[in-house]
């Protein structure tokens, strides 16, 4: 693969402190950062523009985003007040969710939009964002509830500090309790490598201590597993399911392993290597382009999932401050690195195929928000000319004269035949469009609902003696 292109950095956005982030779920592509010793959460276009700042009262504590990237839930430190940011409306809500002790922790169910808040004294609450539901739950553990995760079944599993996981459904009844023999973190949902295949999420993973990574199979209780590892590897700094029932795990003397959960080889490693010798911060994982990074000192590699033992990319960051954590967007485009000096760099792992063709020119999106035209003459040279545009292309048409971008239901049309490219005009239509096309005199725009619009290039209104032409879906 390519190298990585950097697109934007932030240079301590949140002072020198340390600076944490989340990608926006869902469609978008909004990042949220914040550092733990701050009192502002701020949220970022693709682009690395600011979209919103928003000051909370007191410390951030943690925050997430709900399955579909509409709402940012934010805990504040000594706070039992929820903050909610809706994305779509950039409008901050306060939820009391019936609870007066402090709140610790935030996890968002994939669907529907159920929001279980955990607080320092072991007590919870879910919250259902559609119909303003909330129901507390006292006493759900001894001491501060930490970590957890929700399956695809609604099943919430939580962590805490009195080494204790508790399993319950998604009214908040307790179903099971697991106590381990230390403290656990990084809980996730996931199938382990059966004979018979389940349709759901049979087991939950935790890491135990940071030094154990512990196996609960819901259809077989009595028999978990618990795996240990070389105890040159170090701690386990973090681990990601991928495929087919196999865990990748990253540890902090610099080693990188894959292991499998299939019955007859459970734990079994398949690959190692020692990726950073002075040692390893971060791994992330991009289901979209099967690709896994890791990242220590100032190096980030990474690996395609096909082929873990081979090092498809390295990025080197030119600079004393090394990689903290790393993140991929939502649709694997973007991969976001902290860095120890508080910084964020997002590199490009990969862009869409978005390009339209006319006679001897094309024009391809060639970065986040650059349009490429490339003019072909007979003796074969080429000669090419850059739009900057002002959102990430999702459509482009090209016509001898004209060249059109779109984005949801938007579109701005450019006169190419200048240099550079000289903005016409900016439209909106009826709703989403699926595909456009141009021609000298006439633009196509066929819509997600299945009609078809034609109307005039020029001015956008149709020539005297006709009207805009809308052919409906059949």
């Amino acid at each position: 693969m390519d190298n990585l292109e950097a697109v934007f950095q932030l240079y301590r956005p949140h002072g020198e402190s340390e600076v944490l982030f989340e990608w926006q779920t869902g469609s978008g592509g909004l990042l949220a950062t914040f550092s733990t010793v701050g009192s502002e959460v701020t949220i970022w276009n693709r682009r690395g523009e600011l979209v919103e700042k928003i000051t909370v009262p007191g410390i951030c504590a943690d925050l997430s985003w709900d399955g579909e990237g509409d709402f940012l839930g934010i805990l504040v430190a000594g706070s039992s007040t929820l903050l909610l940011w809706d994305a779509n409306l950039q409008k901050r809500t306060n939820v009391d969710l019936g609870l007066r002790d402090n709140l610790s922790c935030l996890l968002w169910s994939k669907k529907p939009a159920l929001l279980a808040v955990g607080t320092s004294r072991g007590n919870m609450a879910i919250y259902n964002h559609n119909t303003g539901k909330r129901i507390p739950v006292l006493g759900k553990h001894n001491k501060k509830i930490t970590c957890g995760a929700w399956s695809r079944d609604n099943v919430l599993a939580l962590g805490s500090e009195d080494r204790n996981v508790s399993i319950s459904n998604g009214e908040g009844d307790t179903l099971r309790i697991i106590s381990l023999r230390a403290e656990p973190s990084q809980i996730a949902f996931s199938d382990m490598k059966l004979d018979e295949r389940t349709a759901r999420d049979n087991t939950i993973s935790i890491l135990v201590g940071k030094r154990t990574l512990f196996l609960y199979n819901l259809d077989d209780p009595e028999n978990p597993v618990e795996l240990a590892f070389q105890q040159k590897y170090g701690n386990i700094v973090k681990y990601t399911w991928f495929g087919d029932g196999y865990i990748l795990l990253g540890f902090s003397a610099g080693y990188f392993i894959a292991i499998s959960t299939h019955l007859k080889e459970v734990g079994q490693e398949l690959f190692q290597v020692v990726n950073h010798r002075e040692g390893l911060k971060d791994i992330a994982l991009n289901q979209t382009l099967e690709l896994v990074a890791s990242c220590g000192e100032n190096v980030v590699k990474i690996h395609e999932m096909n082929n873990l033992h081979e090092t498809a990319n390295v990025v080197t960051l030119h600079s004393a401050a090394g990689v903290e954590k790393m993140g991929w967007s939502s649709d694997g485009q973007l991969l976001a690195l902290t860095t120890s000096d508080g910084s964020i760099q997002v590199h490009l792992s990969m862009l869409p195929l978005v390009a339209d063709a006319c006679g001897s020119m094309i024009a391809v999106l060639s970065s986040i928000s650059i349009v490429s035209l490339h003019r072909y003459s007979d003796d074969g040279s080429c000669s090419t000319v850059v739009l900057e545009t002002p959102v990430e292309p999702e459509l482009i048409a090209l016509s001898p004269n004209v060249v059109i971008i779109g984005v949801h239901n938007r579109a701005w049309y450019y006169d190419h035949t200048e240099s550079p490219p000289q903005f016409i005009k900016e439209k909106e239509y009826l709703t989403n469009i699926r595909s456009i096309h141009v021609s000298s005199q006439y633009v196509s725009v066929l819509y997600t609902s299945g009609s078809l619009q034609l109307h005039n290039v020029d001015g956008y209104e149709p020539p005297p003696g006709h009207s805009n032409i809308i052919f409906p879906d059949r």
